[in-house]
């Protein structure tokens, strides 16, 4: 990685976090910010990326959740008369954002405690309710939601985690970690696909660039 680059991609945070005004911090900012760079081709709203974040304590290593059917963002109101052609693909995104320089095991370690609990559907959501935010709680009860109302229509699965932060270097226990969460995933959702995704400074700049 050029340490131009992430000098540049840095500059281009706070930059962009000072004419912004919405965060108290540069680093809910970076929440944002990555969460718009890594969807930039779902072409979202500025409100739609706002209301996919729910990392506020209690997220379960969850910054952001979006959930698509067929590269259509689903929200709550549209699940009670959600319908798909048969073999569509339910997609649930999940993010985490930190503004640092290395990519940590614990991060990971949350996902796969995280999705242990809420993915598994033989679990109710409210048993959670003092360990997850009610935002996480309620992004994983749109997953439950929309996926058992489609179950007919033989949706596929995929999850898709992202982990961003402005590192370079991925050390080997991170990788096994993330090998383990998918093997956590399949679990619950065999025929599932599952991909873990280590944004660095480099992706992040690549992604800005994007017209």
């Amino acid at each position: 990685m050029s340490k131009n680059t992430q000098i540049l991609l840095e500059s281009c945070i706070e930059q962009e976090y000072e004419s912004n005004g919405n965060y108290s911090n540069v680093s809910d900012f970076f929440e944002f910010f990555s969460a718009a760079q890594i969807l930039k081709n779902q072409g979202l709203s500025d409100d739609e990326l706002d209301n996919g974040i729910v990392g506020k304590g209690l997220d379960g290593g969850c910054d952001s959740v979006y959930l698509f059917l067929n590269n259509m963002l689903i929200t709550p109101d549209i699940v009670e008369n959600i319908s798909a052609p048969k073999d569509s693909t339910l997609e649930l995104i999940i993010i985490q954002s930190k503004k640092t320089t290395s990519f940590g095991e614990d991060a990971i370690m949350k996902w796969k405690t995280v999705s242990t609990n809420l993915l598994d559907l033989s679990n109710t959501i409210t048993e959670f309710s003092t360990r997850y935010n009610a935002d996480v709680l309620d992004a994983f009860t749109l997953f439950r939601d929309t996926y058992t109302k489609l179950i007919t229509r033989r949706v596929k699965l995929r999850f898709k985690f992202h982990y961003a932060t402005l590192a370079s270097e991925l050390h080997p226990n991170v990788i096994q970690q993330a090998e383990e969460l998918k093997q956590v995933i399949c679990g619950l959702f065999p025929s599932a696909i599952v991909n873990v995704d280590f944004v660095n400074s480099d992706c992040l700049f690549d992604l800005m660039s994007l017209i």
